[in-house]
Parts: structure tokens; sequence; C-alpha cells
């Protein structure tokens, strides 16, 4: 299971509720499937998981760092025109 599900062109659709992506989602089904079985088995506390995802999440940041530089060529890419504040 590579947990990797293909995001949608448009970012709203992300913005959902967590039991609502449950249902819809398979991966992410999987991985709270796979969270409260160590729960349940008494593995970790909700506050050790929630600590472990946050660390999880801060380290794959500090490894896959956003480039400091934007090519003016490509403002779609980095939806540039957002910030501008045009539609």
């Amino acid at each position: 299971m590579s947990g990797k599900t293909e995001q949608p062109e448009n970012p709203a659709v992300w913005r959902e509720w967590p039991q609502e992506r449950y249902h819809r989602d398979a991966a992410f089904h999987a991985l709270v499937d796979v969270l409260f079985v160590h729960m349940r088995e008494s593995n970790y506390t909700p506050t050790e998981l929630r600590e472990a995802c946050h660390l999880a999440a801060c380290m794959y940041e500090a490894k896959h760092v956003h480039p400091l530089f934007i090519d003016p060529k490509e403002p779609f890419k980095w939806n540039i025109s957002i910030w501008k504040g045009k539609p």
C-alpha cells in the first residue's frame, strides 16, 4: 500500500470532513484503521499517535523543501494569479 491518492484538480475537494474522506478514500480508510488498531490494542495512546503523525509530517516537510525561486514563465504551475488577486 503506497498510501498515495491522486490529488484532484480542485483543491476544494480536499476540504471535507475526515469522516467523509474515510468513506470515500480507500488509502485514508486503511490508514485510519491501522491507527485505530494500535490504539485498541493499547500500543499507543491517542496523544502519542497525534505526536507521531505531527513528527512524521514535520520530517516529510523538512526533506521536501519547496523551491525559493518561482520561475515567472510558469505562473500557472504555482497559481501566481491568485497571489496577485486575479481570478
